[in-house]
């Protein structure tokens, strides 16, 4: 997306994000999950930049090198890449034990059964009159 930039050299904006030193180490965080990432936005500043980098004659390189080390997958994406996707229907085949991810949907519950229960912090069920 970088690399093939029609327009010369791209402009990366960085919106609401918090600039880190630790031992020499500079990087960029995430801010309250507001961070955002612009990549040639049609704004004002970044056409200004572009021609200013275009005054000066300054010439793309053929490639962005890459900031610090790669981004650690989040959770839920290195658990769904791990372990093998199965169906209920496989699950009651199966013959082994294991740690599969089973994508379902709930269609009803059954009603009167008391398969839950209020609770309060102490971990004791608890009654409207409580």
């Amino acid at each position: 997306m970088l690399g093939k930039s029609p327009g010369g050299i791209p402009v990366v904006v960085v919106q609401f994000a918090k600039l880190k030193i630790f031992k020499e180490n500079v990087s960029i965080q995430n801010v309250m999950n507001t961070t955002r990432i612009l990549v040639n936005p049609e704004i004002e500043e970044a056409l200004a930049l572009k021609n200013v980098i275009a005054e000066y004659g300054i010439a793309p390189t053929s490639f962005v090198s890459l900031l610090g080390s790669r981004g650690k997958p989040s959770l839920e994406d290195d658990f769904l890449g791990i372990y093998p996707k199965k169906s209920i229907s496989q699950l009651n085949q199966m013959t082994e034990d294991g740690i599969f991810v089973v994508c379902a949907i709930v269609d009803g519950l059954v009603d009167g059964e008391d398969w839950w229960y209020p609770a309060c912090k102490c971990h004791r069920s608890v009654t409207r009159d409580s």
